[in-house]
């Protein structure tokens, strides 16, 4: 899986951010206030484990409305808004939180409140209010009393830092949840925080560290029953088998686990697992299987919204469709593939944006609160020296240089760190080229200043042949290497004001301001035979390296991008059905 492909695995899978729990305990029907507790307790581990045994424990704590303190109605509402996001009703969920918000919660219940209200603006798609509130359940955490609850709520943060690209934080955080649950002998957490520091590492792109993470995560979850985590863990050892090329591993691991995924009835698991599956026979060249797999796969994920196994579904069957020569199926296939890849895309810019900004704003705030100490401490000395009037004014004078000096450094931190993080926005991470919101962005400007001003403007689209088969033989590692001598190879090529951008996993756009058709041809099939020329022997391997371009110009009554962007991917299609290797343009069609 590429870094895009992965770019969404942790956004999507919030959904089930809430740590999981087993064990069920007789309940009675009359309790006094520590049996309340302890209720309350194994209702909010049964909500994740087993809703349905969760929420008849939670029916019978309310049938003892009488007996409830105040803190314990509180925790109630908490623990039945957790119930209804494990059923997806987040709305609902936000609103019963929200009436909560003037009441005077103890540490613990406002930390489990945070958790869930996280884990729904996540689900939501609100990325500043999520990081807000993780950034809050984190400066709570030397209050908290109950350590179940601490190691707990660290999950929903490991989450949303690895869906913002923020690895090293996601890791550090998966850390502390996997120390604070094992020095407490809170088996559960730690399972949580062993299949959460695999799935980071495996999206960081570190397999190695990945691989023994699972496993140990496959090994010690068995070992206490959790058959969701262990489900968890096998789907991703099941992937990472196929990003090394061992198709018939993911094949026996996936087939292995998939019958304990629709006992649990988790949709994304088995969604994963279907994905991968589909993926894995179509390697070994299972077309039925694949086909049969990929339906399945691409049904589930567009009932339960899993945009990422949509993605993956339906690249598998379009290329399915092209082997068998259906090129219409393949087609309608590639559209599905290309618009849930845009939709990841974006959504994962969406969420590095909000992440940077919440960053910004904790460290501007830090820094506000230094300059204003900073100023406390030179008043209090001025006014300890006021009887010496000489002296006095020269501090005064050192003062106001002081201030000066550490406003003017703030002020170019501040400009300095919008601009690294309006950048890291704005920039794809693996070739430091245009993402594909930043291009769409600057390109559609560029269509309408062209327009205004009666200049041409040309569009290249270049799609990498057979990339697939090269992650797929030669591993990830060769691929990636490719995509980065590709771009910097016709970043030579290509002319100084056009725009180069990645706007898919092998797929690249050039925008030409001022150029025409001639132009356009000429700066493609200079690009074209520059790929071709990529000197692999760095890798010690032997494979080709080629594209296929297609071109279209700005036609004279055209203001955006979108019309121009369709005739360069249809010249694209063509060319790819010619044979690859090659530029097709829109004269093509005439």
């Amino acid at each position: 899986m590429t870094k895009q492909g992965e770019c969404r695995l942790g956004v999507l899978a919030a959904g089930f951010a809430i740590t999981i729990w087993l064990a069920l305990m007789p309940v009675a029907m009359a309790a006094d206030s520590a049996e309340i507790d302890a209720m309350l307790a194994r209702a909010n581990d049964l909500v994740s484990s087993d809703p349905n045994q969760g929420e008849v424990l939670l029916d019978q704590i309310a049938a003892l409305s009488d007996s409830l303190s105040n803190q314990q109605r509180y925790r109630l509402q908490i623990v039945q808004a957790k119930l209804l996001v494990i059923h997806g009703e987040y709305t609902d969920a936000l609103k019963m939180l929200e009436s909560l918000s003037g009441e005077d919660l103890s540490v613990n219940s406002l930390a489990l409140s945070n958790s869930i209200e996280s884990t729904i603006y996540n689900a939501l798609g609100d990325y500043d209010q999520m990081f807000a509130i993780i950034q809050k359940n984190l400066a709570l955490v030397d209050e908290i009393t109950d350590i179940s609850l601490k190691a707990g709520f660290m999950h929903p943060a490991i989450v949303a830092f690895r869906d913002a690209g923020a690895y090293e934080q996601s890791v550090s955080q998966g850390l502390q949840m996997l120390q604070l649950a094992a020095e407490n002998n809170y088996a559960r957490s730690e399972c949580f925080a062993l299949v959460e520091l695999g799935i980071t590492e495996r999206m960081a792109g570190n397999r190695n560290a990945a691989l023994d993470w699972l496993k140990d995560a496959e090994a010690f979850c068995s070992n206490i029953g959790n058959k969701l985590i262990v489900n968890s863990a096998r789907a991703n050892l099941a992937a990472l088998a196929l990003d090394d090329g061992d198709a018939e591993q993911a094949i026996a691991i996936a087939l292995r686990t998939l019958p304990d995924a629709e006992e649990v009835g988790y949709a994304y698991h088995i969604a994963e697992l279907k994905s991968v599956l589909a993926a894995a026979y179509l390697a070994v060249g299972d077309l039925d299987a694949s086909f049969h797999m990929g339906e399945e796969a691409l049904s589930l994920a567009r009932q339960s919204g899993l945009k990422l196994f949509v993605r993956h579904a339906s690249k598998t069957l379009a290329d399915i469709h092209e082997r068998r020569g259906n090129l219409s199926a393949a087609l309608a296939m590639f559209k599905i593939y290309v618009e849930a890849s845009q939709f990841l895309t974006d959504d994962r810019s969406a969420m590095a944006l909000a992440y940077y900004q919440n960053l910004y704003e904790t460290q501007d705030k830090e820094r506000q609160i230094q300059i204003l100490n900073q100023q406390n401490e030179l008043l209090t000395l001025s006014r300890a020296l006021s009887e010496k009037q000489r002296q006095n004014l020269q501090l005064s004078l050192v003062i106001g240089f002081l201030l000066i000096v550490a406003l003017i450094g703030w002020l170019v931190s501040v400009n300095m760190q919008r601009h690294r993080f309006r950048n890291l926005a704005q920039r794809d991470g693996l070739t430091g080229i245009a993402n594909r919101s930043h291009f769409n962005q600057a390109v559609d400007k560029m269509v309408k200043d062209a327009f205004v001003n009666g200049d041409d403007l040309g569009l290249i689209l270049l799609d990498l042949d057979n990339f697939k088969a090269i992650n797929d033989s030669y591993g990830h590692g060769a691929g990636d290497w490719v995509l980065k001598n590709v771009v910097e190879t016709c970043r030579h090529k290509i002319r100084k004001n056009d725009l180069f951008g990645r706007i898919g996993g092998e797929e690249f756009a050039i925008c030409l301001p001022g150029a025409g058709l001639e132009e356009s041809l000429r700066v493609a099939e200079i690009c074209r035979k520059a790929i071709k020329a990529v000197d692999k022997s760095a890798l010690g391997q032997s494979f080709e390296v080629s594209g296929s371009f297609g071109v279209a110009i700005r036609h004279p009554h055209e203001t955006k991008l979108e019309p121009i962007f369709t005739r360069a991917d249809n010249c694209l299609y063509d060319a790819k059905h010619a044979g690859r290797d090659q530029v097709r343009y829109e004269g093509d069609h005439l």
